[in-house]
């Protein structure tokens, strides 16, 4: 029998390096000769009609990517660049500097993984202080096991909502209405709740926009900082930092 192996087609890529400049000032052209404007490059959206606004995105070749670190000119205390990644400001040494780590999970905890959770977590694991290392399970309502959820919480472990379908589809997210927000993390806390007899109000919710944290105006759910665009001006509501603290 024979077997052809087809090759994956290319994608088209944009005409970022080229002899003489194919588009006015603010522009760049794509794969296919069409200028767009330079912003809309590696934004996550396919703006060129051949998609290679999105097909050049690599740290390297991002064209609105952030410049090099340039130290004489970002200075403390409005500003600070290290351009290894390795320097700590007031030339401290790493290796006196306490190294803070969140550890956190999402989607289902059943019996696929929670030995992995048990093995991470394993008794005479301990900070410097002598807390036991905790960790951040944002669950999910389908394939959960709720015995183990139960078995987490007790364990001093912390529990957040995550959602009840799980979509994988941004735009179900960016679309959805208040209603749908409050079915799918309202609801999965609620089920949390019930079926790990999680009894503390204790369930926290990472929600990326007021607009979604106004669906818990109920006195009851905290709200973790993880995401990048949480407002952190005036929040309605307790801002949690999504670790658990020691006792």
């Amino acid at each position: 029998m024979l077997v052809l192996f087809l090759p994956e087609p290319r994608l088209a890529t944009p005409l970022l390096a080229t002899d003489e400049p194919l588009c006015e000032t603010g522009k760049l052209a794509c794969g296919n000769g069409d200028c767009i404007e330079k912003e809309l490059f590696c934004n996550g959206l396919p703006d060129c009609s051949d998609g290679s606004d999105e097909n050049a995105c690599t740290v390297d070749r991002d064209p609105n990517r952030a410049p090099p670190c340039d130290q004489t000119q970002c200075v403390l205390p409005d500003c600070f660049c290290s351009p290894d990644g390795t320097q700590i400001p007031g030339r401290l040494e790493p290796s006196s500097v306490p190294q803070m780590i969140t550890i956190t999970f999402d989607d289902a905890v059943n019996n696929n993984n929670i030995i992995v959770y048990e093995r991470i977590f394993k008794e005479g694991r301990n900070n410097p202080n002598g807390c036991s290392a905790k960790g951040t399970f944002f669950v999910s309502h389908k394939y959960t096991n709720y015995s183990a959820v139960q078995e987490l919480h007790r364990k001093g472990h912390e529990i957040a909502a995550h959602s009840i379908t799980h979509r994988n589809l941004e735009k179900y997210w960016t679309d959805a209405s208040l209603d749908t927000w409050a079915k799918e993390m309202a609801g999965v806390r609620l089920i949390l709740e019930r079926f790990a007899n999680i009894t503390d109000n204790s369930i926290v919710a990472a929600l990326e926009s007021r607009r979604q944290r106004s669906i818990f105006h109920d006195g009851r759910t905290s709200f973790c900082t993880i995401l990048p665009s949480t407002s952190l001006s005036n929040p309605p509501l307790a801002i949690h930092p999504c670790t658990s603290e020691c006792p």
